[in-house]
């Protein structure tokens, strides 16, 4: 199951679909978010207090693209699923070290996933695709052991043991789990199973990983549905419902139909007007929602203490803009969310919004890594 689950990932990178349907529960929607449509917000106006952090180049810290971000105390840890490599680099942008054990030994691993920082334990978690989670040091990065484990992603649960995401139907002693949220304890045996998969296809919608901490609240959002959950010890309660205007997910008569077919669905999506691939942040003051229509991107806001949101297109694929894109937001720290500048990409602009930004670009070549924007959102939308 581990190398037929491996196959599928490793042939499908860029990206895979899945599909779910919850199960009932007993807050069956959650909060009811509405993202009204709206004309594009100018950076200037939607980011405030914003800071920029050059990542160091050289050779042992190129990155070729920024999978997934997550924040300490002090550093900042990057996976790049095509270097199979979690880079670590401090918040002034000095590269620290890196994590890369591409193997079959000991704390060596085929083919990551994703990754999960635990830093009240002091762990770095990787996921090896449809086989174990690896776990190593925090700090030195030196290995400490791993836990058998089907899964894509997964969080650490407060009781030691592990909340996963899973795509496709697990088999663990001869038991069934056709399940998007697996509850493991820390040996690696499954003690509960949330939210049914209906679709069961060869395909993985990224992101990957599909959590993210709010308020000290570990959440939680399968692929094409409008729900997001709430996890606590063994519970998993519906937090939100999230609602676009105009806009809808696709059905899973549809999905089921394209997979029948043996059609191609990120082909079909790509030319569908429903919305996929989403990936949300949340803070204390906002949720915002990064995701695609078509051969469009979006993103969308919604202030908590206003109770309003909105979306609004930040880049085509078809006819791309010529204006840098603030609004790749990868991660978050505190009331900041944290984005990805391309240095390819500032270096082709004439207007930057910050004299702070230009000075950087003269430090820049085309093969630079990326910068990091740090910025809250300002209050009024």
């Amino acid at each position: 199951m581990g190398m037929r689950k491996f196959a599928i990932l490793w042939m499908g990178l860029s990206f895979l679909v899945s599909a779910c349907h919850e199960a009932p529960k007993k807050n069956e929607t959650g909060e009811k978010i509405l993202f009204e449509r709206s004309e594009v917000i100018g950076a200037a106006d939607l980011f405030g207090n914003r800071k920029y952090v050059p990542l160091e180049t050289k050779d042992d810290c190129l990155l070729m693209d920024i999978t997934q971000l997550l924040c300490t105390r002090d550093k900042i840890f990057i996976f790049d699923l095509y270097a199979q490599t979690v880079f670590v680099f401090d918040y002034a942008g000095n590269f620290l070290h890196k994590l890369h054990r591409v193997g079959q030994g000991p704390g060596e691993y085929a083919m990551i996933s994703s990754m999960s920082v635990n830093e009240g334990e002091s762990l770095l978690s990787v996921t090896e695709a449809g086989n174990r989670v690896l776990q190593y040091d925090l700090n030195t990065l030196d290995y400490v052991g791993d836990v058998p484990m089907d899964a894509l992603s997964i969080e650490k649960a407060g009781d030691g043991g592990f909340w996963a995401y899973n795509s496709l139907p697990v088999l663990k002693d001869d038991v069934s789990y056709e399940y998007h949220l697996l509850k493991y304890d820390k040996m690696g045996n499954v003690e509960h199973a949330f939210l049914p998969i209906d679709l069961a296809s060869g395909y993985i919608m990224r992101p990957v990983y599909r959590f993210y901490q709010s308020d000290n609240h570990l959440c939680f959002y399968p692929p094409f549905t409008s729900r997001v959950y709430e996890l606590e010890q063994d519970t998993c309660l519906a937090r939100y419902t999230l609602e676009y205007e105009n806009l809808s997910y696709p059905p899973l008569e549809q999905l089921k139909d394209w997979g029948e077919h043996q059609q191609n669905y990120v082909d079909k999506l790509r030319d569908a007007n429903f919305i996929y691939s989403m990936q949300l942040f949340e803070n204390k003051g906002n949720l915002v929602s990064l995701f695609n229509v078509g051969r469009d991107a979006y993103i969308g806001i919604y202030n908590k203490a206003q109770r309003k949101g909105k979306y609004f297109q930040r880049k085509s694929y078809v006819s791309p803009s010529d204006q840098l894109d603030y609004y790749q937001i990868i991660g978050s720290r505190g009331d900041c969310l944290i984005s990805v500048l391309k240095s390819s990409e500032i270096l082709k602009q004439q207007s930057l919004i910050d004299e702070d930004l230009k000075d950087i670009r003269e430090e820049l070549e085309e093969d630079s890594n990326p910068v990091l924007l740090f910025a809250t959102l300002n209050a009024s939308l």
